[in-house]
Parts: structure tokens; C-alpha cells; sequence
């Protein structure tokens, strides 16, 4: 379930950043202003095509990487899991399609951060381009990057704790 949810948001926000593209492309000017310096100003633009094809490529890119990478971990042998804790216990033959489900899981809510992080930097850049308020686009995307990293340390707490947990188990079958 928990997997298919992750997948089914994923999904979502696929759809959605295309419905983005879809509604913000036709009104973009020509050259896009992609950053602004501390004054609000801008600093850094683009044509407008350029943006478009980023923004696809990242999409892309977040589809192929997070959903792409999930398929194949179940394919990976026990010594690329070096990382893992308690990587014998957890990577047994009786856990070891449990463990992968779980780390697809993991990895496909990191996708799901990852393309929402992207998707809020290209909306604020969609607005500040569109007739929408203007606003400093640097802090818009500093505020974006750091709720997404404060996501990641504790999504990478809480992945080393559900593995650390067999760690545990596997001590006390020993002693």
C-alpha cells in the first residue's frame, strides 16, 4: 500500500508539472528572468524555450532516476547494499523482497520531494514571469531548497532507523 501511494503521488506530480507547463508556457515573455539578486532584481534570464526544456528534462530525469532506479534495486546483488544496516539480517532470503519494497518505497518518496522541490522553484519562476507579484526569486528558491534538505535529513533518520532496528534483532538472536 504504502508503496503504491508513493508511486501514485508520483505520479501526480508528474501530471501535474505538465499541466504547469501546459498553463504558465504560453504566457512566458520571451526571455525569463530565472534569478534575481538580493534586491530583487533581475539576474539571470532565459529564452524561453530554454526554460521549457529544463523543466522537462528534470521531470524527466526526477521519472527516470527515482521510479527507474526503484526497479532495478531488487536486480542489485547484497554487495551494493554496503550502506545498509544490518545488511545480512535484513537482505536474508526471507527479507530480503520486503527490504526492497521498503527501500523502493523510501526512494520513491525522495522522488516525490525532489520533483514537489523543482516544481515550487519553476512555479515561483512561472509567476515572477506571468503578471504574478514580484519577489526575489533567490529567496523563493533557498526556502524551497531548505524545506527539501530538511525533508531529506529526516526521511534519511527515519530510513536508518527502520533498518537499525534489525541490527537490534539480530544481536539479540545471538546472545
Amino acid at each position: 500500500m504504502a508503496k503504491k501511494l508513493a508511486v501514485t503521488v508520483f505520479l501526480l506530480l508528474l501530471a501535474a508539472g505538465a499541466a504547469q507547463l501546459v498553463v504558465y508556457f504560453p504566457d512566458l515573455p520571451r526571455q525569463v528572468v530565472t534569478q534575481t539578486d538580493a534586491h530583487g532584481e533581475p539576474s539571470t534570464t532565459i529564452i524561453k524555450v530554454g526554460v521549457a526544456a529544463i523543466f522537462v528534462i528534470v521531470l524527466l530525469f526526477c521519472t527516470a532516476w527515482f521510479l527507474g532506479l526503484g526497479h532495478f534495486l531488487g536486480k542489485l546483488p547484497d554487495r551494493y547494499f554496503k550502506v545498509l544496516p544490518g545488511r545480512d539480517y535484513w537482505l536474508a532470503p526471507q527479507r530480503r523482497a520486503e527490504t526492497i519494497r521498503s527501500l523502493q518505497t523510501h526512494l520513491t518518496w525522495l522522488g516525490n520531494a525532489t520533483m514537489g522541490m523543482f516544481m515550487a522553484i519553476f512555479q515561483a519562476i512561472f509567476v515572477r514571469n506571468t503578471g504574478g507579484p514580484e519577489f526575489n526569486l533567490s529567496t523563493a528558491s533557498s526556502l524551497f531548497t531548505a524545506l527539501y534538505l530538511t525533508y531529506v535529513f529526516f526521511a534519511l533518520i527515519k530510513l536508518q532507523a527502520r533498518f537499525r532496528l534489525g541490527e537490534k534483532k539480530q544481536d539479540k538472536g545471538a546472545t
